[in-house]
């Protein structure tokens, strides 16, 4: 009887560990999964909604994210310096919104992310939304603004013209200085300080939610284009594929 006890016990101890391997390897999937993309590690989009939120206009909102230390880790042409970010503005009725792009060698924009702020009668809807080329599909956080924790609130709803990054690539303002990407382990404790006030959470996209930024059409036409690009090599690769069956037959 006390074999079979002994023996009970050792069997459970193992189901144990197994289970707790089986639920790290999970969590290590999930945890790779998400910051798998080079837009994902290196731009946080809930620390960046806090830079947004904690600046007092649009042209700040883009000095910020381009100063040594700040959220901008991004370095998506590999040339290792960190990618310059232009800030675009944008909006109609009660919305605002800014279009986060980066700027290629030939001077097209590629857009990254968006922020859209929708206001109510004594808060605003925010809506963030991660680019699915550099992201992958579905990442978006949503949340709710009070006009006491924004200091942007005054500048979003006054009425002014709006800010158009006057920047190209190479072409930079004098406060900008080039710099290199950090590790990710440092960059994640950075922007997990920025973003420990945040009040935007992951959200699953909105049902038929559909940007308003400028330059989406943009974002559309390059998707499009790279789904025509695969659809082609798929089809020659099955008529690649097909050819030395049919000489066969002959």
């Amino acid at each position: 009887m006390k074999r079979f006890s002994l023996t009970s016990v050792l069997f459970i101890f193992i189901g144990l560990m197994v289970s707790c391997d089986q639920q790290q390897s999970v969590a290590q999937d999930q945890t790779v999964a998400t910051t798998s993309t080079p837009a994902a590690a290196g731009l946080d989009l809930q620390a960046v909604t806090e830079i947004v939120k904690q600046s007092k206009n649009a042209a700040e909102i883009e000095q910020k994210l381009n100063a040594p230390g700040s959220v901008n880790n991004l370095d998506l042409d590999g040339d290792g310096n960190v990618d310059y970010i232009h800030v675009t503005e944008y909006g109609k009725g009660n919305m605002r919104g800014f279009s986060l792009t980066v700027m290629d060698s030939t001077g097209a924009d590629q857009e990254i992310a968006t922020i859209e702020i929708e206001r109510g009668y004594d808060s605003a809807n925010v809506i963030v939304v991660g680019e699915p080329e550099y992201y992958g599909p579905g990442v978006c956080y949503t949340g709710v603004w009070v006009p006491a924790d924004v200091v942007l609130w005054g500048y979003l709803w006054h009425p002014h013209r709006y800010y158009y990054s006057p920047y190209q690539y190479g072409y930079y303002p004098p406060y900008y200085h080039p710099y290199h990407p950090v590790l990710f382990a440092a960059y994640n404790s950075h922007v997990t300080v920025i973003a420990r006030t945040t009040v935007i959470h992951r959200a699953v996209p909105p049902k038929n939610y559909r940007s308003r930024s400028p330059h989406a059409h943009n974002a559309a036409a390059r998707s499009n284009q790279r789904a025509r690009q695969r659809t082609r090599v798929e089809s020659n690769r099955a008529r690649t594929s097909q050819r030395p069956r049919e000489r066969g037959r002959e």
